[in-house]
């Protein structure tokens, strides 16, 4: 029976398959050939000028479509990062947002001046963005949870990782893209996939292999399975850096809908 755990687990593998690794798919991903693109945006500009509404809708699905491509390269801080789904949010958000907003007007009454044509919200209009708002405040909240599960989860396995191992860096043999550590305790032999991609691996020319600067990993003497390393564990700390930064950019942007409410309320609780 598989182990359950919140952490990833390193994989127990006999001698005879040592060297076949199956490839691990990290969620959903999408591989459209750059000519999809190519068609992708002209009709993109032949409904903008059909109708502005599809022009914008398709404007605003492509920030959810491209980063579920692989050829998407995600960075932060001018670093390559994994493109995996928390990383994708900030483009989700921003296209989702173009979207519901471009719903909302549907539902809004038209009122043509001088100047153009003037949207008032109705009570649907403003029912659907403060349930988009609601579902975006969940989400963060939902994520806070998440890292907080994750950091003690890291904390109580540092406690129990004591047991030294040495690593060998398992592609030299696989040829794979995918990072693949292996280490053996006990006559067994174990390995981990570094989904984070948190150890920087340089091929050497010279050497005919490949170099890396891992941590000191440790693990735990009573479940071999369960691994500890501060350089591959430490990026929930980063993570929680990151949440914070953008919870307040979450605030920031969303101020103009909620600023005004709460002046409103504390305007009326002040004088009446």
């Amino acid at each position: 029976m598989k182990k359950f755990s919140v952490l990833p687990l390193a994989e127990k593998i006999s001698e005879d398959n040592a060297y076949n690794h199956e490839v691990v798919k990290q969620g959903f991903k999408l591989n459209f050939p750059f000519w999809a693109y190519i068609l992708y945006f002209a009709g993109m500009l032949f409904a903008f000028s059909r109708s502005l509404t599809a022009g914008i809708c398709m404007f605003g699905a492509i920030f959810i479509i491209m980063p579920f491509d692989v050829k998407t390269n995600i960075k932060h801080n001018g670093h390559g990062v994994a493109n995996n789904m928390w990383n994708r949010i900030p483009f989700i958000i921003i296209g989702s947002t173009i979207l519901i907003f471009n719903i909302a007007c549907q539902f809004a009454e038209k009122e043509k001046t001088e100047t153009g044509t003037d949207y008032l919200f109705t009570e649907t209009s403003i029912m659907i963005i403060k349930v988009y708002i609601a579902a975006l405040a969940a989400l963060m909240i939902g994520r806070l949870i998440y890292l907080i599960v994750i950091a003690f989860a890291i904390a109580a396995r540092k406690k129990v990782c004591t047991a030294p191992v040495s690593i060998e860096y398992e592609n030299d043999m696989l040829m794979s893209d995918i990072c693949v550590f292996r280490y053996y305790y006990e006559g067994e032999t174990y390995r981990f996939i570094d989904h984070e991609e948190q150890v920087r691996i340089v091929y050497n020319p010279i050497q005919k292999k490949h170099i890396f600067n891992l941590d000191q990993v440790y693990i735990d003497p009573n479940c071999p399975e369960s691994y500890y390393s501060r350089q591959i564990f430490g990026y929930n700390s980063r993570r929680i850096k990151n949440y914070f930064k953008t919870f307040f950019f979450f605030l920031l942007v969303t101020s103009i809908i909620w600023l005004p409410y709460i002046i409103k309320y504390y305007i009326d609780h002040l004088y009446n």
